[in-house]
C-alpha cells in the first residue's frame, strides 16, 4: 500500500486530499474499512490543486527539493565552521534539522534558551518525545540568509 498527497509537497495541506494505492486484497479490506468520513471529506478544491500539482509542477518541486538540499547542505557547513559542538543527522525527505544541542548545556529544552538568548525560533525536542530532551528541530524552507544569520545568533548566545 502506499499513501499519498499534494499537501506538503505542494503546501495544500488546508485543501484535504489524499489518496491510497492498495495491490492485495487484505490492503482492499482494510481500504474499505476505513470510515468514510476518509473519503467523503475530501475537497474539491484539492483534488483539482493535488492532481495540478502532480501532473504539471514537477519541475517546480524538483527546483524546490534542491533548495532545500542546498540548505542542508548550508547548515552543516556552518555548523561545523561556527558551532561544532551542535551536530545533526541528515534526514531524508524533510525541510526539517534534527539538531543534537546537548554539547552546549542548555537543559532539556535548548529551543527555549536559544529563543531567549539568541531570537532564534526552534522547536523544542522534547515535544517530540523523552528522546527529544537536548535536542531542537530547525526548520529550512527559508532563504540561505536566514540559516547562517541563526547560526550566527546560536553562536554568539553560546558564547555568553
Amino acid at each position: 500500500m502506499a499513501a499519498a498527497s499534494g499537501s506538503k509537497a505542494f503546501n495544500l495541506a488546508g485543501l484535504k486530499a489524499a489518496m491510497f494505492v492498495v495491490d492485495s486484497e487484505p490492503m482492499v479490506q482494510w481500504l474499505r474499512a476505513v470510515p468514510d468520513a476518509v473519503s467523503y471529506r475530501t475537497g474539491i478544491m484539492g483534488l483539482l490543486a493535488t492532481r495540478e500539482g502532480f501532473l504539471h509542477c514537477t519541475d517546480w518541486l524538483d527546483r524546490t527539493i534542491e533548495t532545500i538540499q542546498a540548505n542542508v547542505d548550508l547548515l552543516e557547513r556552518e555548523l561545523a565552521e561556527k558551532l561544532p559542538a551542535v551536530c545533526f543527522r541528515r534526514g531524508s525527505a524533510t525541510y526539517l534539522a534534527w539538531l543534537n544541542m546537548r554539547a552546549l548545556g542548555w537543559g532539556e529544552d535548548p529551543a527555549a534558551h536559544a529563543l531567549e538568548h539568541a531570537r532564534v525560533a526552534l522547536s523544542p525536542g522534547p515535544t517530540f518525545g523523552t528522546g527529544g530532551a537536548g535536542f531542537a528541530r530547525m526548520n529550512l524552507a527559508c532563504a540561505p540568509e536566514t540559516i547562517v544569520e541563526a547560526v550566527d545568533r546560536l553562536r554568539a548566545a553560546a558564547q555568553n
